[in-house]
């Protein structure tokens, strides 16, 4: 009785399952409201109507190809945007490690102070761990579509 605890009674109460023995000692299964006797409902019919009930939902074949065309669309051009997302993150990743050196050149060169070149390489590493967690994010986003 795969149903039970699923279907409702008209009084709001969820069904449950119980056995019912005619005069021969054969067992019949019902689903019954667990307060009154408002509702017994065969197992047998329940699930003829469930059947019944499914087909009308199920896809045609053309229904299902439609779909699946659409689908794949829509990935490739989710795939296409992730690849040019990619292509910008690498841009500003190699900015990032540009700007990343310029600062310690600076100190180098007695320039800045060593405190102002510390904070800058915090903070250029910072941005460039981020871009590597985004680009690794979109790369593993990528690979679960295919």
């Amino acid at each position: 009785m795969p149903l039970r605890g699923v279907l409702k009674c008209h009084c709001g109460r969820l069904l449950t399952g119980a056995p019912s023995r005619n005069k021969m000692g054969k067992y019949f299964y019902y689903y019954k409201c667990q307060e009154s006797k408002h509702n017994n409902i065969s197992v047998i019919k329940s699930h003829d109507q469930l059947m019944e009930a499914f087909r009308f939902m199920s896809l045609s074949g053309s229904q299902i190809e439609k779909q699946t065309f659409k689908c794949k669309g829509i990935l490739e051009a989710k795939m296409k945007d992730n690849s040019k997302l990619i292509s910008q993150k690498n841009r500003e990743l190699e900015k990032t490690e540009t700007d990343l050196f310029s600062p310690e050149k600076k100190w180098i060169e007695e320039r800045i102070s060593y405190e102002t070149n510390d904070r800058w390489f915090k903070d250029y590493t910072g941005k460039r761990n981020h871009l590597r967690a985004e680009m690794q994010k979109i790369e593993m986003a990528k690979d679960t579509a295919q």
